[in-house]
């Protein structure tokens, strides 16, 4: 009778010391997966969203570079091609056959060079200025709003240069706000995609719009493509104070 009770319990110890082991041994191994995370947090590594934030203004620094606007919806479709310099940007809205210039906030336009600059709302482009916008800049305007989605994409190339994606989604507030002017409830969403090469350079940012109407949902999309500059501006851009919107 006391053999069956020893032999019970040292079977019973050891069943407990090996369940403790096994234990022991799982939680060592979960910490072990969990330890690239916590030595992250520990290094206080930026979030996706810092990050983007500081390429956003790093690129803005860039103060001189070609740049093509691309636009299209249900029925229309726009384009600019022009150049950024020092906060100036002039190019031609091609489909119109307008010239445009912007400085410190105002635009305008003209049609052909016999012509005189005129205020954009003199051709009734009151909303040129969310159209034709440094990209880096309006993107540095977006992150800065509270209601803001950032994911990290994958690498891929444009035009051969190899860059880095970064997915953003945001409310219809900021899209009226930054992109689309439009009635209160007519945009249903934005989603931006920003891709910056290695040295911090932004080489494309795309937007799409989400906007529902009596036929349904409708959606715009526009592209801002950046490319090394070629050429300057021309010499007879008129001054900022000669004209207003």
């Amino acid at each position: 009778m006391g053999k069956t009770r020893r032999v019970k319990y040292r079977r019973i110890k050891w069943e407990r010391v090996i369940f403790l082991f096994l234990l022991l041994a799982g939680t060592a191994a979960a910490g072990f997966l969990r330890f690239p995370a916590r030595l992250r947090e520990e290094k206080g590594q930026p979030s996706v969203l810092e990050t983007v934030s500081a390429r956003a203004a790093e690129a803005a620094a860039r103060k001189s570079y070609s740049l093509s606007i691309e636009e299209w919806g249900p029925g229309y479709r726009l384009c600019f091609k022009g150049q950024a310099e020092e906060g100036k940007i002039y190019g031609r809205l091609e489909d119109y056959d307008l010239e445009v210039y912007a400085e410190g906030g105002k635009y305008c336009v003209r049609r052909g060079a016999e012509e005189e600059w005129q205020a954009a709302e003199e051709y009734g482009l009151e909303d040129l200025p969310f159209f034709i916008h440094e990209p880096a800049e309006l993107l540095s305007g977006v992150l800065t709003e509270q209601d803001l989605r950032a994911e990290e994409g994958r690498r891929r190339e444009i035009s051969d240069i190899a860059c880095e994606i970064y997915f953003l989604e945001t409310s219809p507030q900021t899209a009226e706000k930054y992109f689309f002017p439009a009635e209160e409830g007519e945009i249903t969403g934005l989603n931006m995609y920003a891709c910056f090469a290695e040295d911090n350079s932004l080489q494309r940012l795309v937007i799409t719009v989400q906007l529902k109407s009596g036929a349904g949902k409708t959606e715009i999309t526009r592209i801002y493509h950046l490319t090394p500059a070629q050429g300057r501006l021309p010499d007879d851009l008129p001054q900022p104070e000669a004209f207003d919107i």
